[in-house]
């Protein structure tokens, strides 16, 4: 039998600068894990069992200067032509 624990954090924040200005991205993700598994043996056979949890969680903030020029609104269908 055995269990397993595993925890994974991270964070991104990098800031790029552009011809549109500084766009500032925050992402931030936490994922856990909580498993176990068993073995049964049966001679020349053997069993196994596996099963567990994962909590997921994901939070990404875009913060970009605007107003957008028309020439990108427009390419994305924003503004009526």
């Amino acid at each position: 039998w055995g269990f397993l624990v595993d925890f994974s954090w991270v964070r991104l924040n990098p800031k790029q600068g552009t011809s549109l200005g500084d766009i500032d991205i925050d992402l931030t993700q936490i994922m856990v894990e909580l498993g176990g598994f068993y073995r049964w043996n049966f001679g020349a056979h053997n069993l196994d069992a596996l099963g567990g949890l994962r909590y997921s969680s994901m939070d990404v903030e875009l913060d970009f200067p605007g107003p957008l020029p028309v020439s990108i609104k427009a390419r994305a269908g924003l503004t009526r032509l």
